[in-house]
């Protein structure tokens, strides 16, 4: 790899890294219908435990009658 990235920039280094391994690595990708949550983002993952939990057909309606009786604030 270093023969291509003769650079003393970290992002060359890092970019030309990241293409180095995209070229000698196999792909996978998914290609799927749905909503997607960003988990990594605190928010995001509230929005997928609400969302997942209302969906759920065990307690999905305690959830949903819970969540009427939070008051606006």
């Amino acid at each position: 790899m270093h023969r291509f990235c003769a650079s003393s920039s970290n992002a060359f280094l890092v970019l030309c890294w990241a293409n180095y391994h995209y070229l000698t690595t196999k792909v996978y990708a998914y290609k799927f219908a749905g909503k997607r949550y960003d988990t990594g983002d605190k928010f995001g993952y509230v929005q997928a435990v609400i969302d997942f939990a209302l969906c759920n057909e065990d307690f999905g309606p305690k959830v949903r009658d819970y969540l009427k009786t939070i008051p606006d604030m």
